[in-house]
């Protein structure tokens, strides 16, 4: 085992626990750490790699009874002296800021004031990102070509699930940003409608509520209804509208999957609810028919959402202002139709 060996010591890929819950070891861009509390007699030496997370860090001015010695590294094989950043370091007592943005190392003499340091600007990185199913399918294709187009080196993880699930993505860290419905309050995330979408029902081409102008929706209770999955933002909505109504719905199945509820109900076995991006195909084909509710239109609002007391990475601060430009100066959230055929026109 390498930890038996005599000098197992000196090869460091580990930070012990306190350094990695309390010292500088917490923050992911430091990859490499040590010092006088890790190897006895080491001067202090790091490495860090400058990704998203650089920028959540800002160091007042300190110094060390040792020398230090500051690493930052680029991360793009093909081009290793970009360091991906613009970085900013004091150095001395008068405060003498250094900027720079190619991989450098950094000397830092014993008992040298030195810091702030800030990392002001990230050009590549990655942006996790969560959406809905429903969404990951109609819009964000769109929607990532136009943040693309704008930031070309910015690599997405997305994450998709019930827009509850995305919710709990934000508060679990898995994810910075998400475009979801509000399927429940939290109060560690902030909600920002951006869009609104209206809901309808769902029949088979030959239901007899199809050729009707309008139904009431007491009509609507008495059929077995193919719910969305509980966690979603249109089963949220559904569910209100049948207490709304003092109705309780006849549920016969429940499911995530959009194209398997369209599906179930072009053959007969029921109705169903959804936003009408996501039957405007079948509807334009009559492979499904809907049908208007008597007084009543309803919306489902969709937002972006993060964390409250989070500081977004550039990536995610960059996903977020191309958002905001979609609707820049509309009164109200705009469909997901209007907000793509804004996004298309702009490609041209």
């Amino acid at each position: 085992m390498a930890d038996e060996l005599k000098y197992s010591k000196y090869f460091l890929n580990e930070l012990p626990r306190e350094q990695r819950e309390q010292g500088f070891g917490k923050y992911p861009m430091f990859t490499i750490w040590t010092d006088d509390d890790i190897i006895k007699g080491s001067h202090c030496f790091s490495a860090m790699i400058m990704g998203p997370e650089a920028t959540k860090v800002s160091h007042g001015p300190h110094l060390h009874k040792t020398p230090e010695v500051l690493v930052a590294l680029g991360t793009d094989p093909e081009n290793p002296k970009d360091l991906g950043a613009t970085v900013e370091l004091c150095m001395g007592p008068e405060m003498e800021v250094h900027t720079y943005s190619t991989s450098t190392l950094v000397y830092i003499p014993a008992k040298l004031i030195h810091c702030p340091f800030r990392v002001k600007e990230v050009k590549r990185g990655v942006l996790r990102l969560g959406t809905t199913k429903a969404y990951a399918r109609y819009f964000m294709p769109f929607l990532v070509s136009k943040f693309h187009k704008d930031y070309p080196h910015i690599k997405i993880h997305l994450d998709e699930g019930s827009s509850l699930d995305m919710i709990n993505s934000l508060v679990e860290l898995k994810n910075e940003v998400a475009v979801i419905a509000k399927a429940a309050d939290n109060p560690k995330v902030a909600f920002v409608p951006f869009s609104q979408e209206e809901l309808v029902v769902i029949l088979p081409t030959t239901h007899p509520l199809s050729r009707k102008k309008a139904v009431d929706f007491r009509e609507l209770s008495k059929e077995p209804v193919i719910m969305k999955e509980v966690g979603s933002g249109t089963r949220k909505l559904v569910n209100e509208l049948f207490i709304k109504n003092n109705c309780t719905p006849h549920v016969l199945m429940e499911t995530s999957n959009s194209e398997f509820i369209k599906q179930l109900v072009q053959q007969g076995e029921g109705i169903s609810f959804l936003v009408r991006a996501a039957v405007a195909l079948e509807l334009k084909e009559k492979k499904l028919a809907t049908v208007p509710l008597k007084d009543q239109q309803v919306y489902l609002d969709v937002s972006f959402a993060y964390l409250k007391d989070a500081s977004l990475s550039p990536p995610a601060k960059a996903f977020v202002g191309v958002l905001r430009k979609l609707w820049a100066g509309d009164i109200r959230p705009q469909d997901i139709g209007s907000l793509m055929a804004k996004i298309l026109s702009q490609k041209k």
